[in-house]
């Protein structure tokens, strides 16, 4: 069986759909993830159809791409403690004992899938564009490697999840606002903001985060291995935006000298994000059983589609993988 790798169609810059391939363990060579490692260095975004994967062939398929043990301790911990309690959980969204890198997410009945009972619940009332791990500090980095895969039949309607190439949506800024962004930093917020329907911008706090709470993350980052700028950022979890210090930026510190209001970061974000997911530069995954779509966080912006158009149950697997290698330094960004 030959690997097919085809470019995603219509005016997409990113992304391909992957046959000919069987994921599961020793059902594929060396060679097949070879090609399919370098199709994802080279298109950001892979689509498969027509998996039938076990949670072990899941974390095997993640594991071929950027990963690092050492950052990923916290992540890898199940977000409950196993036992007969765990199972029995009313509603459960978390990583399972089996596979503690995969995590479950969805919403509806789990029906005795992988031996669980209870209800998946998420709560997205809006769409909400960002890229992953803007809750974890600098220096661990963002994930690199995000996964999903759907192992049953998914909603009758509903549930897709939206992305659009994060190089795109810098390229298309006019000169003036890249320099902007290049100058400013997000400060995040443990609280979870309300999203506007466009999912580019949130209903801004008036409640500073605590200052134990010293989360904050560029604007924009090189990719180490193109050089390509790309547009980073996460609406749903920042209070405000501000430009560093000269002495804070160097020692990678958050000391603000020109904070923004609330409302106004959140009119920049809106904004920035506003050409790069314009419907034409996006690609939906409608998903659909034995589907996988597998990204790099690092190109990609993502979003989900509001909870309220899910009709059944949706019911996918996720698993996301740190590296040691992430964004160059947030300066490499000052060059376009």
């Amino acid at each position: 069986m030959v690997i097919d790798v085809t470019p995603l169609t219509g005016t997409l810059t990113f992304g391909a759909e992957v046959s000919g391939v069987d994921l599961r363990a020793g059902r594929h060579t060396a060679e097949d993830m070879q090609t399919i490692v370098e199709a994802w260095n080279r298109h950001h975004l892979l689509v498969f159809r027509g998996q039938q994967l076990q949670p072990q062939d899941e974390v095997a398929l993640a594991k071929h791409f950027p990963f690092d043990d050492r950052l990923d301790a916290k992540q890898l911990k199940p977000w409950n403690p196993p036992g007969d309690e765990y199972r029995q959980l009313r509603k459960f969204t978390g990583s399972i004992p089996e596979a503690p890198e995969l995590q479950l997410k969805g919403i509806g009945a789990l029906d005795g899938h992988l031996g669980l009972t209870g209800d998946l619940f998420e709560a997205n009332p809006e769409a909400e564009w960002h890229t992953d791990g803007t809750d974890q500090r600098e220096h661990v980095g963002p994930p690199v490697y995000t996964q999903m895969y759907c192992p049953k039949a998914p909603p009758l309607s509903g549930g897709e999840t939206m992305f659009a190439s994060a190089f795109r949506a810098w390229d298309l800024l006019p000169p003036a606002l890249q320099r902007r962004a290049q100058e400013l930093r997000m400060r995040m917020t443990e609280e979870k903001l309300a999203m506007h329907p466009t999912g580019r911008r949130a209903t801004p706090t008036t409640t500073p985060p605590r200052a134990e709470y010293d989360v904050h993350h560029p604007l924009c980052r090189r990719h180490p291995q193109t050089g390509q700028v790309a547009l980073c950022v996460a609406p749903l979890f920042t209070y405000c935006l501000f430009k560093p210090t000269t002495k804070a930026q160097n020692e990678g510190g958050g000391d603000e000298e020109e904070a923004m209001s609330p409302e106004a970061s959140h009119e920049l974000i809106d904004e920035l994000l506003l050409r790069g997911t314009r419907p034409e530069e996006v690609f939906t995954a409608r998903w659909e059983q034995g589907m996988i779509v597998c990204w790099d966080n690092r190109a990609c912006l993502h979003s989900p589609t509001a909870t309220s158009r899910v009709v059944g149950r949706r019911l996918v697997h996720r698993v996301r993988m740190n590296s040691g290698l992430h964004f160059s330094d947030p300066g490499g960004a000052q060059q376009n």
